[in-house]
């Protein structure tokens, strides 16, 4: 073994008589890592759990069928132990979710099971795949911010002269606290979320 590849293992027995630029060497390899511990140290786990649902509009394609869109959200790691209660969250979320939407479940999906709901359309004309809620969140220990979009969103709920749904009440309040009871962090799967806006956006898919 070198001096150079014996001093960054850091095993003992180095030749004192090293030059000042393997003894810089040596440095950079200390110092490097150092860092590399850190960030193994600093890694969070992320979550493994998702919930997602996919929505109807009322758009029919040319084979009949109507146009969709999908989202999802990671929520708490599921475990044999807790597998009831975080289920129960994901349907008291889905039922808030409906609440400010017009289209149809067509199927929600929660890690290990998928249910087809729906393969209608949606009746209303204003359930659109492309009208939805830009929900931002961000983690409440990291400040990581956050965003995902529900499609066919609900125009009749926005407040007068406003493009952002109140969140301190009534449909909003309900999708505030059932986001914020089992949404986690997309990079640590034991932090939890605060939902700050849901604001209408216009996308293509």
């Amino acid at each position: 073994m070198d001096g150079i590849t014996a001093l960054c293992a850091g095993q003992s027995g180095i030749d004192e008589t090293l030059t000042p630029v393997v003894e810089r060497v040596y440095y950079i390899c200390v110092v490097y890592n150092r860092a590399c511990k850190r960030d193994q140290e600093d890694k969070m786990a992320v979550p493994s759990s998702f919930a997602s649902w996919t929505y109807n509009d009322s758009t029919l394609k040319s084979n009949g069928e109507p146009e969709s869109s999908s989202f999802r959200l990671p929520i708490t790691n599921l475990t044999p132990a807790n597998v009831a209660a975080q289920t129960a969250l994901v349907d008291t979320l889905t039922t808030a979710i409906e609440a400010v939407v017009l289209g149809v479940l067509q199927k929600k999906s929660v890690v290990y099971e998928e249910i087809v709901l729906s393969d209608i359309a949606a009746n209303d004309q204003l359930a659109q795949r492309e009208i939805k809620l830009l929900c931002r969140y961000h983690g409440v220990t990291s400040g990581s911010k956050f965003r995902a979009s529900i499609p066919t969103f609900d125009l009749a709920l926005l407040p007068l002269h406003s493009e952002f749904l109140d969140l301190t009440a009534g449909a909003g309040l309900a999708l505030k606290s059932a986001f914020e009871a089992i949404v986690k962090s997309p990079n640590d799967d034991t932090e939890s979320t605060v939902l700050d806006s849901a604001q209408f956006v216009g996308r293509n898919t």
